[in-house]
């Protein structure tokens, strides 16, 4: 079966510094001590590019978009109507909590997964917007 994947390439030469084999081989062995969660980005496979063993790489699910992307998403007005704030229906910048639902089930999602690695006694040491990546989000 074909799978469209994203790969992740650790170099172990790196701005001048140098990676180790077991610091690239933890890493992986890390991700796959984890096992799976339902909001967790699954490893597909792993190993070395080259004999030379200078580029490791990572094969994760692919999935269509980063965290950040939907931070700054604009915000669809089309299906609002409120008869009490009628302004809404023509203002470029709505209200944030329009996304109120969605915001809470991310929320949820990153909390869920994060908690879950903790669980298994490890940390992410590089959460931010773009390492968040979203398969859960519905557009």
């Amino acid at each position: 079966m074909c799978q469209d994947f994203a790969r992740k390439v650790v170099r172990a030469l790196v701005a001048g510094v140098t990676v180790t084999r077991r610091e690239i081989e933890d890493e992986a062995s890390a991700i796959n001590a984890l096992g799976t969660h339902e909001h967790l980005i699954e490893i597909l496979r792993h190993g070395w590019l080259d004999p030379a063993e200078s580029c490791y790489y990572i094969d994760m699910e692919l999935c269509e978009r980063d965290l950040s992307s939907f931070i700054w998403e604009p915000l669809d007005s089309s299906s609002f109507s409120c008869a009490q704030h009628p302004q809404y229906l023509t203002d470029q910048h709505p209200p944030i909590w329009w996304r109120t639902t969605d915001i809470m089930r991310v929320n949820f999602q990153l909390v869920s997964g994060t908690e879950y690695i903790h669980r298994k006694s490890h940390v992410h040491r590089d959460l931010k917007p773009t390492n968040g990546i979203c398969p859960f989000i519905a557009s």
